[in-house]
């Protein structure tokens, strides 16, 4: 009965620390949904800023363009004011070329987020399969604590009739006792 009381308890606090875990997960979830607004905010910034970028780059590309044409043009321009000329211009289209790079693949992903949007966020899905972990084990402990439970009354009621069976059991002894006592009188008389 002691073990049965005993795994009552237990699973009782078991419940209990399965109920915080629960708790504290739907906590996470309230987090996760913060830091995956805020991851969505500044990435659809660092796009709009990507895209500036790129705008700027076309622009220098540009006037590097119109720099080098003006110089080639211009009979009074040196050979290492050409060059350098020539160099700023194959700068200026890198750099478009690796923005171009860039803004597209924030593009990409930023339209990839925008879609999912903020549930369908890694950091939030975690957070929901935790709760949903959680509630399968506030579930799973609640049925152990009513299993516990049942099991303790159980004990309860075989420990009654336990004692019930060995106090009938000594009045009848008591009796057999009785009943000898009075034969072995009978016999002495």
């Amino acid at each position: 009965q002691r073990d049965a009381q005993t795994r009552a308890r237990d699973a009782k606090k078991d419940l209990r620390d399965a109920q915080i875990d629960a708790r504290q997960a739907q906590l996470s979830l309230t987090d996760a949904r913060r830091e995956a607004t805020r991851s969505l905010e500044d990435m659809n910034s660092r796009l709009a800023d990507a895209q500036l970028d790129e705008r700027e780059a076309v622009a220098r590309q540009a006037e590097g363009q119109r720099a080098l044409t003006a110089a080639r043009e211009n009979p009074g321009v040196t050979p290492e004011q050409l060059a350098k000329l020539e160099l700023a211009y194959d700068r200026a289209t890198l750099t478009l070329e690796d923005q171009r790079r860039t803004t597209s693949r924030l593009t990409e992903d930023t339209k990839k987020a925008n879609k999912a949007g903020v549930d369908g966020s890694e950091q939030v899905t975690r957070a929901q399969e935790r709760i949903a972990d959680a509630n399968g084990k506030v579930t799973h402990k609640a049925r152990a604590l009513v299993q516990a439970q049942k099991d303790a009354k159980q004990a309860g009621v075989d420990g009654a009739r336990a004692v019930a069976d060995a106090q009938r059991n000594l009045s009848d002894a008591q009796a057999e006792v009785d009943k000898a006592r009075a034969d072995g009188q009978r016999q002495i008389a």
